[in-house]
């Protein structure tokens, strides 16, 4: 891995923690919809560690029995690391993040 992966990585962790842990303070009212769209957040099992993972996402889509998660790293070429997680566990967006 390059250092400049090495910088966008940590930047994204940063990134979706300081995310978490507004959410987590606020109850769900500070950023419970940037760029006016909802975000939920994912829970999966690491398919290599068989830990319990969660991240938020934004849904840029959704409807009454579906919800779209759109699978981006801030515009990298590489995936998000939660990406290959749902294909080997089952798992669901099933709260709006931020609400008990």
């Amino acid at each position: 891995m390059s250092n400049n992966n090495t910088i966008k990585d940590f930047g994204a962790r940063l990134m979706n923690g300081a995310h978490k842990i507004v959410l987590t303070v606020s109850r769900g009212r500070l950023l419970s919809k940037p760029f006016g769209m909802p975000v939920v957040e994912l829970h999966t099992i690491g398919r290599s560690s068989g830990m319990p993972r969660s991240c938020h996402l934004t849904t840029p889509v959704r409807e009454r029995d579906w919800i779209v998660l759109v699978a981006s790293k801030g515009g990298d070429d590489r995936n998000p690391d939660w990406y290959k997680n749902p294909r080997e566990s089952r798992t669901s967006p099933d709260r709006p993040a931020g609400v008990p």
